[in-house]
């Protein structure tokens, strides 16, 4: 999960802080207390809530964590598993040689109308 339970021991406590000092303007000590510990319970549970949502968006379905590679000027995610590699490999040892010059001509082509 991003990040670590520090995070929302902070979060929490910033909230309790927040309703802790205006409740405390206008009720007595204990009222604000316990009003700022379930603030505190609350901004916990939320920053935990968007940790495991920000875990999740960054994940792919697979459950195979996505990463970050710099590859010259540019940042490409990549995702892809072993057994993704073997089957593309296995895939393009079913193509004959015609095929194969066919495929990487039409590739060609795209890469090159993408560019313009």
């Amino acid at each position: 999960m991003a990040g670590t339970g520090l995070i929302n021991v902070i979060f929490g406590f910033i909230g309790f802080l927040i309703v802790f000092v205006s409740a405390y303007t206008n009720n007595s000590l204990l009222t604000s207390m316990i009003r700022g510990l379930i603030s505190f319970v609350s901004f916990f549970i939320i920053a935990y809530l968007f940790r495991w949502m920000f875990h999740y968006i960054m994940s792919d379905p697979k459950g195979n964590t996505m990463t970050m590679e710099k590859t010259g000027s540019k940042n490409l995610v990549t995702n892809q598993t072993q057994a993704d590699l073997t089957h593309i490999k296995d895939s393009i040892d079913l193509l004959n040689d015609e095929e194969a010059e066919l495929a990487a001509r039409y590739i060609r082509e795209m890469l090159n109308e993408k560019e313009k």
